[in-house]
This record gives structure tokens, C-alpha cells and sequence, in this order.
């Protein structure tokens, strides 16, 4: 019998927490029925001294320039570069797949040779207890997560359910907890940092496809700061050229998100953004998938030169 093959990307900012993202890297290489390759390419002021202890993996490490932004798409179109299997899956380093057989029921599901995957069904692990499943996970494996109560499919705790609520925007649902709620709108929403309160229902950079696909047009867009629009931007131009859909709302689907704090993205570097994404969806796209097909082989011409 035919072990489908997969690569799986993980962009990593310097900032991440190392158990967390050694969590997320185990999930990907503990999975069954399928043969997986680990590319995590790591951004920021980092070393690639091996802090992640999990010699299976393909590491690339690359400091940047002071008063530069981190700019994912650049980070994953290298792990891109480095993959070698014919799908290729973009994550995240602090996403959990929920069981040991994730990636190939998706394998499965996609269709023909270029179809593509987005959105996987995400269930947060709250800020206060994300450490202990991620240090559990580490070291038990999948037992951990299997302790994990995901009655409300919002959230996965090990305690009670967490109160939270929902808020539709712009054909979006996003959840927060009501107690960061309170307290991000008792401080007039401006906190400089804390947990994210407000998250998608959904991974939106949670995507599978054939590598083939996503070196036709030229990967991941560099132009977007920080995170966000990105996956958009990958997502929209993919949907031109391939068969795209949703994962599937199921628990097969699930991943798990582990909270953190983090610092809120600028009101001014998301609209930058989200400008960039709509102004390249009204390019030719032609002309575009050429300049980023250009781009990409520019960059594969100076690993090989970074390699040597």
C-alpha cells in the first residue's frame, strides 16, 4: 500500500514560546498513515542551535535586520522552496492537530491533483492552561489532547467550559471569553498586550495543496507586515486556478489553538495590509502570478547561494 506523503510549513517568529511550538511540530510528526516532512523556518533573533530538541525536522534559521518586519509570506515561500512532497500543508506554531490522524483523512479528502484545503475548524485552549497541554502533549503524546472538553466546539479545556461569546462581522464569526471581553472593554479596547480576544471559529492560514499548484503562482505574496492577509492573498489566487474548499466542519477536522499573549497588530499595519491584499485581487492576475513566479525563483537562486 501506496503512505501518502505530505509536507508541513511552519513560519516561526522569534518571539513564539518554544514549548508551544515544539507542541505543534510533534503533532505534525506524530501522525499515522501518512509520511510526513517538517520544514520550520524560523524568523527573528533566534539561533538555529536546535532549541526545538526534535532532530526530524528540516531547520532554517535567519535573523533579521533591526527595525525590519517580520514578513511571513517571505518565511513560508522558503519552507515552500524546501519542501519535497507533492501537497504541502501551511501551519502554524501554535496550532495543535487534534489526533493522529489528521492529515490523511485530509489527504483524502482533496480533489484531483490540485485541489486545496482552507480553514480547518479551530478550538482554542485557554491562555491558562495552553502551557500545560503543550508540555503534556511534549511528553504523553496524544493522551493529552484526548483529555481536552470540547463540548461547546468553541473551545477545548480541561477544566469547565469557559463563558464566552460570538460576534458575526463582515460574514465572519469570531469568540472571546467573556472575561477578556470585559476587561479589553473596560480598557477602551486599546490594550498594548494580553491574549488575543477576539479569534476566528477557523485557522485562516490553515492550508493544503499541491505543491505544484502553489509554485504555479508563485506562493506567498511578501509585500503583507506581521501576520494577517497573507493566507488571504494565497488563498484567493489558489481558488483561481484550483478546486477549493473549506475543511469540513467535523472533529476529524478539528485543530486546537493554544492561547497566548501577544502584542495587537497596529490599526495601521492591518489596513496597510488589507489595502495591499485588495489593490494585488485587482491586478491582472496574469501579470501577477509572472511578477510573483519571478520573485519566487529570485529567492530559490539565493538559498541556493545562502546553502553554499
Amino acid at each position: 500500500m501506496n503512505v501518502p506523503t505530505v509536507s508541513v510549513v511552519f513560519a516561526v517568529y522569534g518571539t513564539v514560546d518554544r514549548t508551544s511550538a515544539r507542541a505543534a511540530i510533534l503533532s505534525a510528526l506524530r501522525q499515522k498513515e501518512v509520511a510526513v516532512e517538517v520544514i520550520v523556518v524560523e524568523a527573528g533573533n533566534l539561533s538555529a542551535t536546535g532549541w526545538l530538541n526534535v532532530p526530524e525536522i528540516s531547520h532554517v534559521a535567519f535573523r533579521t535586520r533591526p527595525g525590519k518586519q517580520f514578513r511571513p509570506g517571505f518565511f513560508r515561500n522558503i519552507g515552500l522552496l524546501r519542501a519535497t512532497a507533492d501537497r504541502v500543508y501551511f501551519s502554524d506554531a501554535d496550532i495543535l492537530f487534534s489526533h493522529d490522524h489528521y492529515l490523511a483523512h485530509s489527504l483524502a479528502l482533496l480533489d484531483g491533483a490540485d485541489g486545496v484545503l482552507i480553514h480547518p475548524p479551530k478550538l482554542r485552549i485557554p491562555i491558562e492552561q495552553a502551557p500545560i497541554v503543550a508540555s503534556g502533549f511534549c511528553a504523553n503524546g496524544w493522551t493529552e489532547l484526548s483529555a481536552l472538553r470540547c463540548e461547546d466546539r468553541r473551545f477545548a479545556c480541561l477544566e469547565e467550559p469557559v463563558v464566552y461569546r460570538e460576534i458575526a462581522h463582515r460574514g465572519r464569526i469570531y469568540t472571546a471569553r467573556e472575561a477578556d471581553y470585559q476587561e479589553w472593554n473596560a480598557s477602551g479596547r486599546q490594550r498594548a498586550s494580553g491574549p488575543m480576544v477576539w479569534q476566528d471559529i477557523y485557522h485562516p492560514g490553515g492550508t493544503l495543496a499541491s505543491r505544484k499548484a502553489l509554485l504555479r503562482i508563485g506562493g506567498y505574496g511578501h509585500e503583507f507586515a506581521i501576520w494577517g492577509y497573507e493566507d488571504a492573498d494565497l488563498q484567493h489566487r489558489l481558488a483561481l486556478i484550483s478546486s477549493l474548499k473549506t475543511f469540513p466542519d467535523k472533529k476529524d477536522f478539528w485543530v486546537f489553538h493554544l492561547d497566548h499573549s501577544r502584542g495587537y497588530i497596529s490599526s495601521e499595519a492591518h489596513f496597510n495590509n488589507k489595502e495591499i491584499y485588495e489593490r494585488r485581487c485587482n491586478l491582472e492576475q496574469g501579470e501577477l502570478r509572472d511578477a510573483d513566479r519571478q520573485r519566487l525563483k529570485r529567492l530559490q537562486h539565493a538559498l541556493r547561494l545562502h546553502k553554499h
